[in-house]
């Protein structure tokens, strides 16, 4: 099955016909029950904005992986075993 790409225009048209069917009178568009299209088109721009919506906290987990704070990480331990190291030094220079 082919993947179907996300056509705003193209639900934009379809809304304009609806708008276009109920402004006549019609209960019709395209052939369709206008009520059961207005849904389908209800339906498709909510699932278009939850989809949108998990890719971007997708993106936000992704940036606050905790892998990527490895190098700064990394200079703050590295800092804390050199005040060790020296706190060390002088406690047996005390001695």
């Amino acid at each position: 099955m082919e993947k179907l790409k996300y056509n705003e225009n193209l639900l934009k048209e379809l809304r304009k016909q609806l708008k276009n069917a109920r402004e006549k009178g019609s209960k019709k568009t395209l052939g369709l029950d206008s009520q059961s299209l207005k849904y389908c088109l209800d339906l498709i721009e909510n699932l278009k904005d939850e989809n949108d919506s998990l890719w971007d906290l997708l993106d936000e987990l992704q940036k606050s992986d905790i892998g990527n704070y490895q190098p700064q990480f990394q200079k703050v331990i590295n800092k804390k075993l050199i005040e060790l190291r020296l706190l060390t030094a002088l406690k047996i220079a005390e001695a």
